[in-house]
């Protein structure tokens, strides 16, 4: 068996691949290749710069590895230069939840391993290999593009005016334009096994298929690349860090793929959520915002815990393991500004009033509801939500699972300020598009306005925060 373990450096098209030989092999490796982005955006646009990288699920015994070096001058025939017994460590970094990263300057190609490859695989994955090499300029062209996106970020903060359009009219004088009224947006429904390198290669492919079906806006579900369990949640947990500049590859690797995925396609990116360990050890639910640009636009930490219990049908308590969140969460697009809760923070009308309140037109939960308060809960708290603040509300859930301890309730969906569902899906993987239209959300609020006949001399809606 070969697995990929380092890639192609530029410099003498060195392949190192590394032969297994195992007592007690457990098979089907899954090695992603990943290409991530260099220069990352902060506020301040410090950058680095990083080459493709993979996620290997750690899936081999302790029996030691044997690695072959072999060496390309342009033809793959003149492999030589045998070298047993090399030291794992130096080849990859083990990091939280058995994904394995290793930084190599590559092609994009990616090579996944296991019972199912044929004999002639290792001829045929040297010779992919090595057409990669042609790749290699997608390092220079990706420079290129982020230096236009960093420039674009510098002259929006310098000028503060992230919202504004404007064109130059025929005598030379800059006209203001409205913000776009119409969104198109994906919700992708996605499974998610007990493989984190599997459900973050699942997850990217979603989010591919939702960008080149002309969406905008992508949201993936609750725990995107985790199970949904108490005891799933430390294991899984990764750092999310508050800013793209604060990225550690072998730390962060889903907000790694989420950042890409948002730089390659151009899109707003709400990273559904995944369990986030803090400095301190706490754990936390947590949903990361990323801007077309690679900035990291919000991290929404699940604010109200899931704790249930209904006699004989379903208990589940999210605070064994999990922290609550503190914080409202918003963001702005050039549509208007967007909110984002999980899951059981839907249950709640003050947060999403709050949202509402700061200027809101859309809310997103990416939620994992179950067999027992999805059939009867679900689609009833979107639609209320949506009437009582009069915008949006998209929620997206795993697709269900029947062979998992917890049975999501799937049906994912989109609900109109006016309360109509406009776009639902049933339990199976799938992606919801819809399109949204801003202008319907201020011409509700027009007819029926409910925040301007408040009794705020009798009620108040506070924040503490």
């Amino acid at each position: 068996m070969w697995v990929l373990r380092e890639g192609l450096r530029p410099t003498d098209g060195t392949i190192l691949l590394e032969e297994k030989f195992e007592q007690k092999i457990l098979k089907n490796i899954i090695v992603i290749t990943m290409f991530t982005t260099a220069r990352l955006a902060t506020s301040k646009l410090r950058t680095r710069s990083v080459g493709s990288f993979w996620l290997r699920r750690e899936l081999i015994s302790t029996t030691g590895p044997t690695s072959i070096q072999a060496h390309h001058a342009g033809n793959s025939n003149r492999a030589a230069a045998i070298t047993r017994g090399r030291e794992r460590q130096g080849l990859s970094r083990r990091i939280v939840g058995g994904v394995s990263l290793a930084v190599a300057a590559g092609s994009g190609v990616a090579y996944a391993s296991g019972d199912s490859n044929p004999v002639g695989g290792k001829s045929e994955s040297i010779d992919e290999l090595l057409g990669g090499l042609e790749k290699i300029e997608t390092f220079l062209d990706m420079e290129k593009r982020m230096d236009v996106a960093e420039a674009k970020i510098e002259s929006q903060i310098a000028s503060g005016a992230r919202r504004k359009y404007s064109t130059v009219a025929a005598d030379g004088v800059t006209e203001e334009k409205p913000p776009p009224t119409k969104l198109k947006v994906a919700l992708c429904q996605i499974h998610v096994g007990e493989d984190k390198a599997a459900n973050l290669v699942n997850a990217r492919a979603a989010i591919d298929r939702a960008a080149k079906g002309g969406a905008k806006l992508v949201s993936l579900p609750e725990c995107f690349n985790s199970p949904y369990a108490v005891t799933a949640f430390p294991r899984y947990a990764e750092v999310v860090p508050n800013h793209s500049g604060e990225l550690e590859l072998e730390q962060s690797p889903s907000t790694a793929m989420l950042i890409d995925a948002a730089i390659e396609h151009g899109i707003y990116l709400i990273g559904g959520s995944i369990p986030e360990i803090d400095t301190d050890g706490s754990i936390y639910n947590t949903c990361v915002i990323v801007s077309p640009h690679g900035e990291i636009l919000g991290k929404h930490r699940k604010m109200h815990l899931f704790d249930i219990d209904v006699p004989g049908r379903i208990t589940f308590k999210e605070s064994e393991t999990l922290s609550p969140g503190n914080t409202i969460t918003t963001f702005d697009m050039p549509h208007g500004k967007v909110g984002v809760g999980i899951c059981y923070d839907i249950r709640f009308p003050e947060q999403s009033q709050l949202m509402r309140e700061e200027g809101c037109k859309l809310l997103v939960f990416p939620g994992a509801f179950n067999m027992t308060t999805g059939p009867a809960h679900w689609e009833l708290l979107q639609r209320g939500r949506a009437l009582d603040n009069q915008l949006y509300v998209c929620t997206v859930s795993p697709a269900r699972d029947t062979n998992a301890s917890y049975h999501a309730w799937g049906h994912s969906s989109v609900v109109s300020p006016w309360g109509d569902v406009v776009a639902t899906t049933s339990h199976e993987p799938d992606i919801v598009f819809a399109d949204l239209d801003f202008e319907k959300v201020e011409e509700i609020r027009t007819n029926i306005p409910v925040s301007k006949q408040k009794r705020k001399d009798l009620y108040s809606l506070d924040s503490k925060m």
